[in-house]
């Protein structure tokens, strides 16, 4: 029986909730501002993005 992985990238609106129940692997985007780069997740959080 083969098994099936979800994977989305860092833009989904999940909560940690949902990740953890359906075992859901997240690849973080990159986020280019002006001349500068983030992770998305790892270098810049959500609440960081909005200001």
């Amino acid at each position: 029986m083969s098994r099936v992985y979800i994977v989305t990238d860092s833009t989904a609106d999940l909560t940690e909730e949902e990740v953890k129940q359906f075992e859901i692997s997240i690849v973080p985007m990159n986020i280019s501002i002006d001349d500068d780069n983030y992770i998305d997740g790892v270098t810049i959080t959500k609440e960081e993005f909005k200001q």
